[in-house]
Protein backbone atom coordinates (compact mmCIF):
# COMPACT_ATOMS: atom_id res chain seq x y z
CA UNK A 1 0.00 0.00 0.00
CA UNK A 2 1.11 3.82 -0.31
CA UNK A 3 0.57 6.67 1.84
CA UNK A 4 1.61 9.89 0.38
CA UNK A 5 2.15 13.46 1.59
CA UNK A 6 3.56 16.14 0.01
CA UNK A 7 5.70 14.69 -2.24
CA UNK A 8 6.93 11.81 -0.01
CA UNK A 9 5.33 8.50 -0.82
CA UNK A 10 5.78 5.71 1.63
CA UNK A 11 5.10 2.02 0.87
CA UNK A 12 3.42 0.19 3.87
CA UNK A 13 1.95 -3.39 4.57
CA UNK A 14 -0.53 -4.07 7.51
CA UNK A 15 -1.02 -7.88 8.85
CA UNK A 16 -3.22 -8.81 10.98
CA UNK A 17 -5.77 -7.24 13.31
CA UNK A 18 -6.11 -5.70 16.95
CA UNK A 19 -4.01 -2.75 18.65
CA UNK A 20 -1.94 -0.93 16.30
CA UNK A 21 1.56 -1.87 16.44
CA UNK A 22 3.84 0.75 13.69
CA UNK A 23 7.31 -0.96 12.99
CA UNK A 24 10.60 0.85 12.19
CA UNK A 25 13.68 -0.66 10.29
CA UNK A 26 17.08 0.80 10.48
CA UNK A 27 18.82 3.13 8.16
CA UNK A 28 19.20 2.31 4.65
CA UNK A 29 17.53 -0.97 5.06
CA UNK A 30 13.27 -1.56 4.08
CA UNK A 31 10.34 -3.52 6.19
CA UNK A 32 12.01 -7.12 5.37
CA UNK A 33 14.02 -6.14 8.55
CA UNK A 34 11.11 -5.85 11.14
CA UNK A 35 8.81 -8.23 9.79
CA UNK A 36 12.07 -11.10 9.86
CA UNK A 37 12.15 -10.41 13.37
CA UNK A 38 8.75 -9.29 14.97
CA UNK A 39 6.34 -11.53 12.84
CA UNK A 40 7.97 -14.82 14.76
CA UNK A 41 7.99 -13.01 17.83
CA UNK A 42 4.06 -11.89 17.64
CA UNK A 43 3.31 -15.50 16.14
CA UNK A 44 1.19 -17.15 19.36
CA UNK A 45 -0.55 -13.90 19.78
CA UNK A 46 -3.67 -12.47 17.12
CA UNK A 47 -3.94 -8.83 19.54
CA UNK A 48 -1.92 -6.67 17.35
CA UNK A 49 -2.25 -5.24 13.46
CA UNK A 50 1.33 -5.02 12.32
CA UNK A 51 2.12 -1.64 10.40
CA UNK A 52 5.54 -1.91 8.40
CA UNK A 53 6.48 1.32 6.63
CA UNK A 54 9.35 1.56 4.54
CA UNK A 55 11.31 4.88 5.58
CA UNK A 56 11.68 7.58 3.06
CA UNK A 57 14.40 6.57 0.47
CA UNK A 58 14.40 3.07 1.47
CA UNK A 59 12.87 0.13 0.35
CA UNK A 60 10.00 0.34 -2.11
CA UNK A 61 9.33 4.66 -0.65
CA UNK A 62 10.69 7.25 -2.38
CA UNK A 63 13.32 9.56 -1.95
CA UNK A 64 12.66 13.59 -2.23
CA UNK A 65 15.86 15.26 -0.73
CA UNK A 66 13.67 17.76 1.63
CA UNK A 67 13.08 14.55 3.43
CA UNK A 68 16.70 13.47 4.29
CA UNK A 69 16.88 14.79 7.96
CA UNK A 70 15.81 13.00 10.81
CA UNK A 71 13.45 15.92 11.83
CA UNK A 72 11.49 15.34 8.02
CA UNK A 73 11.45 11.79 8.46
CA UNK A 74 9.97 12.72 12.23
CA UNK A 75 7.31 14.83 10.88
CA UNK A 76 6.71 12.61 7.71
CA UNK A 77 5.95 9.25 10.13
CA UNK A 78 3.73 11.69 12.50
CA UNK A 79 1.52 12.08 9.56
CA UNK A 80 1.51 9.07 8.38
CA UNK A 81 0.52 7.41 12.10
CA UNK A 82 -2.22 9.87 12.75
CA UNK A 83 -3.71 9.56 9.44
CA UNK A 84 -3.19 5.81 9.40
CA UNK A 85 -4.05 4.60 12.96
CA UNK A 86 -6.84 6.28 14.76
CA UNK A 87 -6.08 5.06 18.22
CA UNK A 88 -3.03 4.28 20.56
CA UNK A 89 -0.77 2.25 19.26
CA UNK A 90 2.68 0.49 19.85
CA UNK A 91 6.14 1.44 18.07
CA UNK A 92 9.08 -0.72 17.42
CA UNK A 93 12.47 0.34 16.12
CA UNK A 94 15.46 -1.39 15.03
CA UNK A 95 18.55 0.81 14.71
CA UNK A 96 17.75 4.32 13.35
CA UNK A 97 14.31 3.19 13.86
CA UNK A 98 14.34 3.39 17.63
CA UNK A 99 15.78 6.58 17.45
CA UNK A 100 12.60 7.70 15.41
CA UNK A 101 10.22 5.64 17.85
CA UNK A 102 11.66 7.76 20.62
CA UNK A 103 11.17 11.02 18.77
CA UNK A 104 7.00 9.89 18.37
CA UNK A 105 6.65 8.85 21.89
CA UNK A 106 8.32 12.17 22.71
CA UNK A 107 6.00 14.35 20.20
CA UNK A 108 3.14 11.80 20.56
CA UNK A 109 2.61 11.06 23.85
CA UNK A 110 -0.60 10.20 24.42
CA UNK A 111 -0.88 8.16 21.17
CA UNK A 112 2.45 5.92 21.88
CA UNK A 113 1.51 3.45 24.45
CA UNK A 114 4.79 1.53 24.51
CA UNK A 115 7.82 1.48 22.57
CA UNK A 116 9.97 -1.68 21.74
CA UNK A 117 13.46 -0.18 20.83
CA UNK A 118 15.90 -2.84 19.21
CA UNK A 119 19.28 -1.82 19.34
CA UNK A 120 18.32 1.90 18.88
CA UNK A 121 20.29 4.44 18.13
CA UNK A 122 20.08 6.86 21.19
CA UNK A 123 23.31 9.41 20.44
CA UNK A 124 23.50 10.21 16.84
CA UNK A 125 26.90 11.59 16.55
CA UNK A 126 29.56 8.37 16.13
CA UNK A 127 31.79 10.19 17.56
CA UNK A 128 30.96 10.52 21.34
CA UNK A 129 28.86 6.93 21.31
CA UNK A 130 30.10 4.76 24.06
CA UNK A 131 30.88 1.67 22.10
CA UNK A 132 33.18 -1.58 22.30
CA UNK A 133 36.46 -0.40 20.61
CA UNK A 134 36.08 -3.95 18.48
CA UNK A 135 33.78 -6.87 17.82
CA UNK A 136 34.23 -10.04 19.55
CA UNK A 137 32.99 -12.84 17.85
CA UNK A 138 31.69 -15.32 20.03
CA UNK A 139 30.88 -18.22 17.11
CA UNK A 140 31.80 -18.70 14.05
CA UNK A 141 31.31 -21.12 11.50
CA UNK A 142 34.71 -21.06 9.51
CA UNK A 143 33.94 -24.02 6.79
CA UNK A 144 30.68 -22.16 6.06
CA UNK A 145 31.99 -18.14 6.32
CA UNK A 146 34.81 -19.80 3.59
CA UNK A 147 32.45 -20.34 1.13
CA UNK A 148 30.67 -16.60 0.95
CA UNK A 149 32.22 -13.77 -1.02
CA UNK A 150 34.70 -11.64 0.38
CA UNK A 151 33.07 -8.58 0.18
CA UNK A 152 29.89 -10.26 1.43
CA UNK A 153 31.75 -11.72 4.34
CA UNK A 154 33.25 -8.94 5.42
CA UNK A 155 29.75 -6.99 5.81
CA UNK A 156 28.08 -9.92 6.93
CA UNK A 157 31.23 -10.01 9.84
CA UNK A 158 30.84 -5.86 10.93
CA UNK A 159 26.91 -6.81 12.05
CA UNK A 160 27.26 -9.97 13.59
CA UNK A 161 28.69 -11.84 16.51
CA UNK A 162 27.42 -15.45 15.64
CA UNK A 163 28.26 -16.39 11.82
CA UNK A 164 26.86 -19.33 10.96
CA UNK A 165 24.62 -20.47 7.92
CA UNK A 166 21.21 -19.79 10.11
CA UNK A 167 22.59 -16.42 10.74
CA UNK A 168 23.77 -15.72 7.32
CA UNK A 169 20.88 -16.58 5.81
CA UNK A 170 18.30 -13.90 8.02
CA UNK A 171 20.88 -11.69 7.14
CA UNK A 172 20.64 -11.97 3.51
CA UNK A 173 16.75 -11.95 3.32
CA UNK A 174 15.74 -9.14 6.43
CA UNK A 175 19.05 -6.76 6.15
CA UNK A 176 21.05 -6.88 2.64
CA UNK A 177 17.23 -6.67 0.93
CA UNK A 178 17.20 -3.23 1.85
CA UNK A 179 20.54 -2.41 1.69
CA UNK A 180 20.93 -3.07 -1.92
CA UNK A 181 18.36 -0.93 -2.56
CA UNK A 182 18.82 2.42 -0.58
CA UNK A 183 19.29 5.49 -2.31
CA UNK A 184 22.62 6.03 -1.42
CA UNK A 185 22.07 10.50 -2.51
CA UNK A 186 19.22 10.18 0.38
CA UNK A 187 20.83 8.85 3.03
CA UNK A 188 24.07 10.47 2.22
CA UNK A 189 22.20 13.62 2.50
CA UNK A 190 20.35 12.20 5.51
CA UNK A 191 24.01 11.66 6.86
CA UNK A 192 24.17 15.63 7.75
CA UNK A 193 21.23 15.81 9.13
CA UNK A 194 20.76 12.77 11.46
CA UNK A 195 20.24 14.42 14.92
CA UNK A 196 16.84 16.33 15.29
CA UNK A 197 16.97 19.99 16.01
CA UNK A 198 14.97 19.56 19.28
CA UNK A 199 16.25 17.69 22.66
CA UNK A 200 14.63 14.84 22.64
CA UNK A 201 15.59 13.21 26.68
CA UNK A 202 14.39 17.11 27.44
CA UNK A 203 11.17 16.83 25.83
CA UNK A 204 10.40 12.96 26.96
CA UNK A 205 11.43 14.34 30.39
CA UNK A 206 8.91 16.83 30.12
CA UNK A 207 6.32 15.17 28.45
CA UNK A 208 3.71 14.60 31.25
CA UNK A 209 2.51 10.99 29.63
CA UNK A 210 5.63 8.37 29.64
CA UNK A 211 5.10 5.33 27.38
CA UNK A 212 6.48 1.89 28.69
CA UNK A 213 9.75 1.60 26.93
CA UNK A 214 12.01 -1.67 26.54
CA UNK A 215 15.23 -1.82 25.22
CA UNK A 216 16.89 -4.65 23.92
CA UNK A 217 20.51 -4.23 23.63
CA UNK A 218 23.28 -5.81 22.60
CA UNK A 219 26.66 -6.27 24.53
CA UNK A 220 29.22 -6.56 21.30
CA UNK A 221 27.17 -4.00 19.86
CA UNK A 222 30.15 -2.17 18.04
CA UNK A 223 27.61 0.53 15.91
CA UNK A 224 25.90 2.09 18.49
CA UNK A 225 26.58 0.40 21.83
CA UNK A 226 24.81 0.20 25.01
CA UNK A 227 25.28 2.58 27.50
CA UNK A 228 24.58 5.39 26.00
CA UNK A 229 20.55 3.59 26.26
CA UNK A 230 21.20 4.18 30.09
CA UNK A 231 20.29 7.69 29.47
CA UNK A 232 17.16 7.75 30.07
CA UNK A 233 17.20 5.39 32.88
CA UNK A 234 16.37 7.63 35.58
CA UNK A 235 14.57 10.92 33.16
CA UNK A 236 11.35 8.71 32.70
CA UNK A 237 9.03 6.24 34.82
CA UNK A 238 8.31 3.23 32.61
CA UNK A 239 11.69 2.24 31.13
CA UNK A 240 13.13 -2.26 31.01
CA UNK A 241 16.59 -2.51 29.91
CA UNK A 242 17.63 -6.13 28.38
CA UNK A 243 21.24 -6.59 27.23
CA UNK A 244 21.54 -10.00 24.83
CA UNK A 245 25.42 -11.37 25.04
CA UNK A 246 27.01 -12.96 22.46
CA UNK A 247 24.82 -10.41 20.30
CA UNK A 248 25.83 -7.29 18.46
CA UNK A 249 23.84 -4.99 16.13
CA UNK A 250 20.95 -7.76 14.77
CA UNK A 251 20.89 -9.02 18.04
CA UNK A 252 17.56 -10.46 17.26
CA UNK A 253 19.24 -13.12 14.47
CA UNK A 254 22.13 -13.65 16.58
CA UNK A 255 19.64 -14.62 19.58
CA UNK A 256 16.31 -15.54 18.05
CA UNK A 257 14.92 -17.83 21.19
CA UNK A 258 16.28 -15.24 24.03
CA UNK A 259 14.52 -11.88 21.75
CA UNK A 260 11.21 -13.94 21.04
CA UNK A 261 11.01 -14.81 24.56
CA UNK A 262 11.41 -11.30 26.18
CA UNK A 263 9.43 -9.71 23.60
CA UNK A 264 6.50 -12.07 24.10
CA UNK A 265 7.01 -11.93 28.17
CA UNK A 266 6.96 -7.88 27.94
CA UNK A 267 3.63 -7.36 25.47
CA UNK A 268 1.85 -9.65 27.96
Amino acid sequence: MEFKTANLTLNYEIIGTGTPFLMLHGLGCDMHLMQGCMEPALATTKQFQRIYVDLPGMGHSNAPLAFASSDAILAALITFATTIITEPFLVAGESFGGYLALGLAAKLPTKVIKALLICPMVEPDHDTRDVPTALTYQEVDEPFMATIDPEVRETFLSFITVANENTFNRFENEIMVGLRQGNRAFLDQLATAYAYSFDLFTTLTTNSVHPDILFLLGRQDQVVGYKDAYRLSHLVPRVSYFIFDKASHSLQIEQPTLFNSVVTGWLA
